[in-house]
């Protein structure tokens, strides 16, 4: 039988773009410091910052939402948080997130604005998105494809 999670694009990496565990790991404790209820990660790939946000939030509950069409990335994410004990507290949703757009405390999307046309459009939508006292985490990527970090923003903070 054939590992799929062996080999392809992303197979080996922690993230689909420019992203350390260890920034990572800073960023999902920030967002988990307001102690969300929900968290949802629009085009999520495998949501591993979704899944470190709930590590972060044991309280919370969180939905991915991805059209997959990489291969086997929510797959992954599944397996994933089976492996971490939160398959209870995830969901992973194939299809377009302008389709499963739903307020949360902590609203994720990095590197997958397309998913809602312009970046000034996700931006908009994702504000709208985040509960009051919420926020949003977005890191669009630039005209050349690569995901800017200095893009990353926090809005709706109370």
């Amino acid at each position: 039988m054939t590992d799929l999670f062996g080999f392809g694009a992303g197979a080996r990496l922690a993230f689909h773009g420019p992203l350390s565990g260890e920034r990572a790991d800073r960023l999902a404790a920030d967002l988990a410091a307001g102690r969300p209820a929900d968290v949802v990660d629009y085009g999520c790939g495998w949501g591993e910052l979704l899944l470190r946000v709930l590590e972060a939030a044991p309280e919370a509950s969180g939905v991915g939402i991805d059209i997959d069409i990489h291969g086997p990335d929510l797959a992954r994410g599944r397996e994933n948080a089976e492996k971490r004990g939160l398959s209870g507290r995830v969901s992973f949703i194939e299809g377009p997130a302008t389709d499963h757009a739903s307020p949360a405390d902590v609203v994720i999307s990095c590197g997958a604005y397309q998913a809602f046309g312009t970046v000034f459009e996700a931006l908009r939508t994702l504000r709208v998105l985040v509960k009051p006292g919420g926020c949003c985490c977005s890191a669009p990527r630039s005209g050349t494809g690569r995901r800017r970090m200095s893009s990353w923003r926090a809005c709706g903070r109370a």
